[in-house]
């Protein structure tokens, strides 16, 4: 939306101006996490604000983020998730456009495209959006809330979350924090983290065809094997099993 970003897709670095957009097509998430979105000579004196999109079956996820040096900031306020059918049809037109390339593909995608932020900027502004919770200053912090650490993850399920990072957005030493957690909770963070982690990659599984190592990655493992050993513990099957019982339920 503003500046140059420097964004990472997997091992490469795509630099974009104002008014560029990045698609990622399916089975590539983003897994850039909480990173800078500068590299190299932007990194020392650069800034960007990021629009990005994320397309589920039901619904459109709208974040915004803003990257300065080797800063970066996760929320400028407008994160919400849409839902509208017709914007998410018009986004999956977009995508085959843009992925087949064929002729007049250009034309097509940009007023595809156009048509999308229409139909989301009448919905925000009509208040028909679901607003995501973000602790943005210490003024929103009633002095330890598990409410408030539950609504982060969810807002930040995508991106690195250490208990150190945890513990400056609660305004704690990651000592306190922790115990905060394990007293107010009965578990520990991350214990916390994984539930919701697995739980979104059950949705995922459910709802979209990304590969499960691909999943992975979105949700927060940097192993897939890992992955897949852990929600096998905790689900009871595989993740290839759990998408393939979801499939069958939905037949019937």
């Amino acid at each position: 939306m503003k500046g140059v970003t420097d964004y990472q897709v997997g091992e490469h670095v795509i630099t974009c101006s104002e008014g560029h957009f990045i698609l990622l097509p399916p089975r590539t998430p983003n897994t850039i996490g909480g990173r800078s979105h500068l590299e190299g000579e932007h990194r020392k004196n650069g800034s960007c604000d990021l629009l990005q999109l994320i397309i589920f079956r039901d619904n459109i996820k709208c974040d915004t983020c803003h990257s300065q040096g080797t800063e970066h900031w996760d929320d400028l306020g407008v994160n919400c998730t849409v839902q509208h059918l017709q914007a998410i049809n018009l986004f999956n037109l977009f995508m085959e456009e843009a992925l087949n390339a064929q002729d007049g593909s250009n034309l097509l995608c940009e007023q595809l495209l156009s048509s999308v932020f229409v139909f989301l900027s009448r919905e925000i502004k009509a208040g028909r959006q679901q607003k995501e919770t973000c602790i943005v200053s210490k003024s929103t912090f009633d002095g330890g809330s598990v409410q408030q650490i539950r609504d982060y993850i969810k807002t930040h399920l995508y991106q690195s979350l250490t208990i150190e990072k945890m513990a400056r957005q609660m305004y704690m030493s990651p000592a306190q924090f922790t115990r905060f957690v394990r007293r107010e909770t009965g578990q520990s963070f991350v214990e916390i983290l994984t539930e919701y982690r697995i739980e979104e990659t059950k949705r995922l599984l459910r709802e979209t065809d990304w590969s499960i190592a691909a999943i992975a990655r979105h949700v927060g493992f940097k192993s897939s094997n890992y992955f897949i050993t852990l929600f096998g513990r905790r689900v009871g099957c595989s993740p290839g099993e759990y998408r393939n019982s979801s499939k069958n339920d939905r037949k019937k």
